[in-house]
C-alpha cells in the first residue's frame, strides 16, 4: 500500500458515503469502495444488478489506487473486510485497520431520516425487505424482528430506522470500530436532511491535510 489511508468513520446514517463522493468531487483523493462493489456494505446493502466477480472488483480498487499521487492521502469510507460477498484486498484492509480515522457525528433524529431516505428503495420492495429483516432473527430475536416486521409493513420507515440504528447498527458499530478517531467532524442536521454536504467536505478536506502535516 504505497499510498497512505485515512479512513472516514462514523455511524450508520451519517452519510458517510455521500460525504466521501463530495470529497472526491472537492478535488480531494478518495474511492468508493462500496460504489466499486455495488453494495451498501451492511445487511440491507444489495443493489440491483448485483456485484461484480471478486477479480474485477480488485482490478477496479487497483486502478483507483494508482490514480492518487503517492504522497496524497487517499480518503477510503471504514468497511469491514467484506462488502457483501466481496473481499477487500488484504494490504488495503491492513492499511486501513491502522490509518488515522476521522469520524462523522450526527444527531440521531436526523440520522434516522436520512437512512429512511437512503433505504427507501429497498424498504419499497416488501417481500425482499421483509426476508432482509428475518436475517436478523438470530441476533435480535423473533418478537423483536417482528416488531420491525410491522414498523416496515405501516411503511413506518423513519421509527424503523431509528430502531435500527439504536439496537442494531449502533451497538454493532461499537464493537467492531478500530482505533479512536484522530479527528471528528459534525455533520449538521440540516446538511443530512437537504443532502448536501459540500460544506461537510471541505470540512473533511481539512483534516485529511492535518492529519498529512499539511500535504493534501
Amino acid at each position: 500500500m504505497p499510498v497512505p489511508v485515512i479512513v472516514l468513520a462514523g455511524g450508520t446514517g451519517t452519510a458517510k458515503t455521500a460525504v466521501l463522493r463530495a470529497v472526491a468531487a472537492a478535488g480531494g483523493a478518495a474511492i468508493d469502495l462500496e460504489g466499486l462493489a455495488n453494495h451498501r456494505g451492511s445487511a440491507f446493502g444489495a443493489r440491483p444488478g448485483g456485484q461484480p466477480a471478486q477479480k474485477g472488483f480488485e482490478s477496479a480498487i487497483a486502478m483507483a489506487l494508482a490514480g492518487p499521487p503517492a504522497a496524497a492521502p487517499l480518503l477510503v469510507e471504514d468497511e469491514s473486510a467484506r462488502i457483501g460477498t466481496l473481499r477487500l484486498p488484504p494490504s488495503l484492509w491492513a492499511a486501513m485497520r491502522t490509518a488515522p480515522r476521522i469520524a462523522l457525528r450526527a444527531g440521531a433524529a436526523s440520522r434516522a431520516r436520512y437512512l429512511a431516505r437512503d433505504y427507501a428503495d429497498i424498504a419499497a420492495d416488501r417481500a425482499g425487505f421483509s426476508a432482509m429483516l428475518d436475517r436478523l432473527v438470530p441476533l435480535h430475536g423473533r418478537a423483536r424482528v417482528a416488531d420491525w416486521q410491522g414498523l416496515a409493513a405501516q411503511g413506518a420507515t423513519e421509527a424503523l430506522a431509528a430502531d435500527l440504528i439504536a439496537r442494531h447498527y449502533d451497538p454493532a458499530y461499537g464493537r467492531l470500530r478500530g482505533p479512536t478517531p484522530a479527528a471528528e467532524v459534525t455533520v449538521p442536521d440540516e446538511a443530512l436532511d437537504a443532502g448536501a454536504f459540500e460544506t461537510v467536505a471541505q470540512a473533511v478536506l481539512a483534516e485529511m491535510k492535518r492529519l498529512r502535516g499539511g500535504t493534501a
